[in-house]
């Protein structure tokens, strides 16, 4: 490499990525050099519409992370061998995870950086919003930084919406996810039921309500028969979400990936929390706003950063009430240009 040039590896979740792209930018905004980034392969494709990012460099992370230990090595090796001889200025694993760091042994680094759980310079600090804390440990700052970053706008790169803009207000809606290579949240899921509730209401009066989600989603989808809703789950790509939600008056979903997606697009969101804290995972963004269920359960919020509480009953989140959900959507579309 004639001039210098960063590495970042960041494979998954799609939300924790989403979060990390303002940050990586404003990094390389403030040293130059380039970018390359190591991803997984789900998020490949909604990093090369980001014009900063030099290189993407994909991991098969279900085989890297997967349970075969055989192919957890093979991926590995194979890594290796694309990133031997390479040589950054930073080298920055945007992890906790110990596996993720052995990636890039054969990297030569000037700078080396590696989340942490116990070192304040490189840990996520509770109640702050993860993108402020990838810029700061990037940057090596911990002063004041009185504005939470905004996300990315993605205008390039993406491609026509799988569906054009009609007459009537589109809502889209996100009613599994919380699942990725590692693990299933479903602490983190507003009930499907209430989604079913929801939809009903908002078709009685007369919107369009499309549904969106994953491969892994699908089992949702049978709760939704005969409710004339477009059912896209596990038909779009990453960037054909983006796209799809650009052509939506409002997305509605709790904290997973789509949520994160939904805040590249123009359209209004409106997230369901519980188990987690919004302001790690809410960006400074117009049109966005928050119901957070459980406000009288002293167990609020009960993710510690590893693991939620053993809980099986999920009652902050069936604490927000289709009805709420309904009447925040009104607001929301009321306030938003008509189609």
């Amino acid at each position: 490499m004639t001039h210098s040039a960063h590495l970042v590896v960041k494979l998954a979740a799609i939300g924790d990525a989403v979060m990390a792209l303002p940050a990586v930018k404003l990094f390389q905004e403030k040293v130059g050099g380039d970018v390359h980034w190591l991803c997984g392969r789900a998020i490949g494709p909604l990093l090369r519409t980001v014009p900063f990012i030099s290189q993407i460099i994909e991991v098969d992370d279900k085989a890297l992370l997967g349970p075969s230990r055989l192919a957890s090595f093979t991926e590995l090796v194979r890594v290796w061998r694309l990133l031997a001889g390479r040589k950054y200025h930073t080298c920055a694993v945007l992890h906790n995870d110990w596996r993720y760091r052995m990636l890039v042994l054969p990297v030569r680094k000037s700078r080396f950086i590696a989340l942490s759980r116990s070192d304040r310079a490189r840990m996520l600090l509770p109640g702050r919003y993860h993108g402020d804390e990838y810029s700061r440990i990037l940057l090596g700052e911990d002063g004041l930084r009185p504005h939470r970053l905004a996300p990315l706008t993605i205008k390039n790169g993406l491609p026509a919406s799988p569906l054009e803009k009609g007459a009537k207000r589109r809502i889209a809606l996100v009613p599994a996810g919380a699942r990725n290579v590692l693990r299933n949240d479903p602490q983190r899921r507003w009930p499907v039921a209430h989604y079913v509730a929801l939809t009903s209401a908002l078709l009685a009066r007369g919107h369009e309500v499309v549904l969106v989600g994953g491969p892994d989603d699908t089992w949702a989808s049978g709760a939704f028969a005969g409710l004339p809703v477009k059912d896209l789950i596990g038909r779009l790509s990453l960037v054909e979400s983006i796209a799809l939600f650009d052509a939506c008056d409002l997305v509605i979903s709790h904290d997973t990936g789509p949520f994160h997606m939904a805040t590249l697009s123009s359209a209004a969101v409106l997230v369901l929390f519980g188990p987690t804290n919004p302001r790690e995972r809410l960006p400074s963004r117009p049109r966005l706003r928050v119901l957070w269920g459980g406000e009288d359960l002293a167990c609020r919020p009960c993710y510690d950063g590893r693991e939620f509480a053993a809980c099986d009953d999920n009652r902050c989140m069936k604490r927000i009430s289709p009805s709420q959900v309904l009447a925040m959507a009104e607001e929301m579309l009321a306030e938003s240009p008509e189609c």
